[in-house]
């Protein structure tokens, strides 16, 4: 299936007009349900019992007690290792004023700067560090939600030892004593019989260590294991802001992989029409990715027709007439021709612009070799790409382990192998094998409860750490707080192994600092990198690279294991198979943030589901299996099976199902699943059909439909925007999201404001005149890549609480920002956009007027406020509002923090945010909070608030920066601040515009870069 961004999409527009989901664009009866008005027939449910299922009580308090439902605590937490004794306060430092620590956040090798706002020693708030090269300023959701993993109440507290009584609660002498006394035996057998096994680390200090062990015990072993890579022989990092032609082939770069951030900032830089050459990008996937949705192209094609593709293409570069053509891998089928119509468009846009395009590949050791010869023919290497080697020499990959070779001492650093290795990689069997086995970890998970020993792990934000980047730059990873329940990190636990004197992660990364960087002056460069996060004075040298050579030779091998996996025979018959693809989960990551609520509860971008996984599927394929949306599937492969709920997905290639990994915890906590308290999972474990051999793609599986439905907590038909009639809202959706070639946008440069037309409009009253300041958004749709980022951002900064899943189902989830989801066109070929939808700011307010309580008013720089304590909950603002931006709280989301448990998630809320009670209505306040105490400063200072200094929490986790926020200045003359400069771009539109409601929320209309010669092959 071949699809376009740009197959005359204006005519795709007007024959099938944006819709939101299948739902809607069918027109199903549950879908008018939800266009219902708020105000119901007495006694009419919000949905049917059977929809939402049996709120269970004890549940819904065990997901709250662990949420972000924070409040405000006077609690004071300081490093222990004291340097200005706390009689005298330190300097810089005032009580109840917010303060910024700079650290590094290294999650599975890819680490991200980041500043960290503190209170009183408690981090509250964590944002992008813009001098490190892979944030510049932006984050990720998993970096947004690290302070609600730091405060949860189910981390572990205490180290344990597995015995023949049970399970022993021992202190931290002990276990320090246990793990000198095995050290020092397995340093007199030369690491005889020690094995180690770790996740992937940035960390030079980490990398010392492993060499000091290394020569201390020659024969131990030294395993690493990240479920989601690098599977391949090469890491790849890529500069998509020297590339004027992208080119992803299976690789969502945008989304849950490395480097998004960065990856992500660099293709947003050269999406403005106006600002210069406007790259394009070309996607081949099997699922529907954040990144095919920003993709000018998108080719859906099955999993085992990749390989096909890329050998195409491959020839195609090298070959410029493309001789050999005639070896069309599967001439005889129109959907394999029209792909490789597609290649070869493709690969002529590619010559044509040689040195100034790239090639992004899977995490595949077949693929990433032949998609780094197709860059090397376009002589890319070394410009727009580099390949780096995925391993220190001296590790091996887990699944390369011997398994059978017993191990005397095993030793596991973070990570939960029991639970996400490869269903063929007996890990559990090692586990119990080991004379002794050690696990460090954050939570007590399904690895701890089969090891000997479960000692605690430092949460990072209150641990010392360093990373390097691929490209030589150093950072430095500083606690903001007191380890809450003591914790050792790896390199402490490996240096008490070492019997090293000095074993404080201070130490011991000053002291690789002076190693790296040399004694002279080291002082001042050590407080420099403390203070900036980063030390970019001198870099260190680049990664080992790898050759092409080499990346061929392991590609051969790759491919020849991978062929005589194929020719296995099937051992059952299944009346339907389908093609299984693994997806990271876009909240949960690989599983370890799975007893995170916030992102349990973040909407997937694609699916817009919560709390769970599903079997993702086209239309076409479940018409074919004979299924729908909720209908329980059995996935079967190799005698492995597993259970999920359907989720149709336009856009996923016909034959394959999307499933993502990171569910089905079994010893996760109160939210994510625990076997041990009694609390069912969320989700299923995808890990059960996965293998070594294929840890992306499973062909032959084979699908049956259970007898059972599972309600799916997806959110996308909630808060459908205008709801005063169907037809009136079918008709008004397509100029909701405006885009246009940029063809178009070059011949009618306004065309996003000619596309509704708004009469001469005038209000029934005295419209009030602003003289102060006059706060104003903006957001560009040609940047916005729905990462959510922003969404996950505004819940940590205002207090915003989970409510759980029954509640979702029931459309009460609270965030004030969300992220509508759109497709143009049809089912089978859609085009995708995103729109962030978030309070208006309208000057005219249609909330204000109904509120009977004067709970909601407008102030005199044109926010929108909410007087919390006047509101009674009459839900008539809501009602009124028609972009269905306000939340109501239908419970008491805090009463479970009497709870003693819970006592340390009080130290996780903004002090400066209030937080609500039931049966108040809430909504964004532009971040008014930011706003208020920038303009403070400002007054201290003697000056106005200078254009730039007021970040809101969702402009500034956004890594593509598609948000600008700021004061739109005096009315009259030119513009003079970012904002107001795009409010008078031509591009920049309000929505609804025709109900003169004066937003102060602007869009910038989406430009697409097609090829022209795409639809003429």
């Amino acid at each position: 299936m071949v699809q376009s961004g740009n197959d005359n999409v204006t005519e795709q527009h007007a024959r099938h007009g944006y819709w939101r989901s299948l739902a809607e664009l069918a027109d199903t009866p549950e879908f008018r349900a939800q266009l219902e008005p708020q105000f119901r027939e007495a006694g009419q449910p919000y949905l049917s019992t059977e929809a939402a299922g049996d709120v269970d009580r004890r549940r819904w308090f065990q997901i709250v007690a662990a949420s972000a439902v924070l409040a405000s605590a006077a609690g004071c937490r300081w490093e222990r290792e004291e340097i200005v004794p706390l009689t005298k306060r330190p300097d810089r430092r005032v009580p109840g004023e917010p303060y910024r620590v700079a650290t590094t956040m290294d999650l599975a090798g890819d680490p991200i700067g980041l500043l960290v706002t503190c209170v009183d020693g408690r981090p509250i708030k964590v944002e992008g560090n813009p001098l490190h090269p892979q944030s510049g300023g932006g984050t990720h959701v998993f970096a947004q939600a690290a302070t609600l993993e730091l405060y949860d109440p189910d981390r572990s507290r205490d180290p344990v030892e597995r015995t023949a009584q049970g399970d022993e609660v021992r202190d931290w002498d002990r276990a320090r004593a246990m793990l000198r006394a095995r050290f020092e035996a397995l340093r007199a057998a030369e690491g005889a019989g020690l094995v180690i096994v770790a996740g992937a680390s940035a960390s030079p200090t980490l990398a010392h260590l492993r060499s000091q062990l290394r020569r201390a015990m020659p024969r131990m072993r030294w395993f690493q294991h990240e479920p989601l890579g690098p599977w391949a022989q090469a890491v790849a990092r890529y500069d998509l802001d020297q590339a004027e032609i992208i080119v992803s082939l299976g690789a969502d770069v945008f989304g849950v992989s490395r480097d998004s951030v960065r990856l992500t900032r660099q293709f947003a830089s050269r999406r403005d029409p106006a600002a210069g050459k406007m790259n394009r990008l070309y996607v081949v996937e099997s699922g529907l990715t954040v990144t095919g949705a920003a993709a000018d192209h998108r080719i859906a094609i099955a999993p085992s027709d990749l390989p096909k593709f890329v050998e195409r293409l491959s020839r195609l570069v090298e070959s410029p007439r493309g001789h050999g053509s005639g070896g069309g891998t599967a001439g005889d089928s129109s959907s394999s021709a029209a792909w490789e119509r597609a290649a070869s468009v493709i690969a002529d846009d590619l010559r044509s612009h040689a040195g100034r395009c790239v090639v992004i590949g899977p995490d595949d050791p077949v693929l990433l070799p032949q998609v780094a010869r197709i860059n090397q023919a376009l002589g890319v290497i070394g410009r727009t790409v580099r390949y780096f080697a995925a391993m220190p020499d001296d590790v091996q990959r887990l699944t390369d382990a011997d398994l059978d070779e017993p191990a005397h001492t095993l030793l596991i650093l973070g990570g939960n192998p029991v639970y996400d290795a490869p269903c063929d990689c007996n890990i559990a069997a090692m586990i119990e094998a080991a004379d002794c086995s050690i696990h460090l970890s954050l939570y007590r998970n399904e690895t701890s409860r089969l090891c000997n020993w479960h000692l605690p792990q430092a949460h990072f934000l209150e641990a010392w750490g360093d990373a390097r980047t691929l490209d030589g730059m150093y950072s430095v990873a500083q606690p903001t707080i007191e380890p809450l329940y003591g914790g050792w990190s790896a390199i402490e636990l490996l240096a008490v192994g070492l019997g090293l004197e000095e074993t404080s992660g201070r130490q011991l990364v000053r002291a690789q600092f002076v190693r790296l960087f040399g004694e002279s002056d080291w002082e001042r460069r050590w407080r420099k990198a403390l203070h900036d996060g980063v030390f970019a004075e001198k870099r260190l040298p680049l990664s080992p690279e790898v050759a092409l050579a080499a990346l061929a030779s392991g590609g051969a091998e790759a491919r020849q294991q991978a062929q005589e996996q194929e020719s296995e025979p099937q051992q059952s018959a299944a009346e339907h198979r389908v093609e299984v693809v693994f997806a990271p989960g876009d909240g949960v990551y690989d599983g370890r943030f799975a007893n995170n609520a916030w992102l349990q509860e973040f909407p997937q971008p694609i699916t817009r589901l919560t709390w769970g996984n599903a079997a993702v599927m086209s239309p076409a394929s479940a018409e074919t299996i004979g299924v729908r949306d909720g209908d329980v599937v059995r996935l079967s492969a190799r005698g492995n099976e597993l259970e999920l709920p359907v989720c149709l997905v336009p856009g996923v290639a016909d034959g394959a199902v999307v499933v993502a990994l990171g569910y089905g915890r079994t010893e996760a906590g109160r939210v994510g699943g625990s076997e041990s308290g009694g609390i069912a999972s969320v989700g299923a474990n995808v890990y059960r059909l996965r293998t070594a051999e294929e840890p992306w793609s499973l062909k032959g599986v084979g699908v049956y439909k259970a007898s059972r439905r599972e309600p799916l907590a997806t959110v996308q038909d909630h808060f459908p925007i205008d709801t005063t009639g169907f037809k009136a809202r079918t008709g008004r959706a397509p100029v909701l999201v405006r885009q246009a070639d940029l063809e178009e946008y070059r011949k009618h440069p306004d065309f996003a404001r000619h596309q509704v037309h708004v009469p001469h409009q005038e209000s029934l009253w005295k419209e009030p005149e602003y003289r102060g300041y006059r706060w104003a958004m903006t957001v560009d749709l040609s940047k916005c890549v729905g990462c959510g980022a922003c969404v996950v951002a505004c819940q940590a900064e205002n207090n915003i609480p989970v409510v759980g899943k029954e509640q979702v189902i029931r459309g009460r989830e609270m965030h004030w920002m969300r992220i509508d989801r759109y497709y143009a066109g049809p089912a089978d070929q859609p085009v995708v956009a995103f729109q962030p939808m978030l309070c208006q700011q309208c000057e005219l307010a249609p909330c204000e007027g109904v509120c009977p309580v004067n709970a909601t008013v407008h102030s005199s720089e044109g926010l929108n406020d909410m007087v919390y304590n006047r509101c009674v909950g009459t839900r008539y603002c809501g009602n009124n509002c028609p972009y269905k931006v306000r939340r109501f709280n239908y419970f008491n989301y805090h009463k479970h923090l009497a709870d003693a448990r819970n006592e340390v998630l009080k130290m996780g809320a903004n002090p400066e945010v209030t937080v609500r009670s039931r049966g108040v209505m809430e909504k964004c306040t532009y971040c008014v909070q930011r706003i208020q105490a920038a303009k403070i400063k400002a007054k201290n200072a003697g000056e106005a608030v200078r254009d730039g200094a007021i970040a809101t929490a969702c402009q500034q986790a956004c890594p593509a920066g598609a948000i600008v926020f700021g004061d739109l200045g005096p009315a009259e003359g030119p513009p003079r601040t970012a904002v107001a400069r795009q409010f008078a771009d031509p591009r920049t539109y309000e929505l609804l515009a025709e109900l003169n409601h004066k937003a102060r929320t602007r869009y910038m209309a989406r430009i697409r870069n097609p090829n022209p010669s795409w639809g003429t092959g």
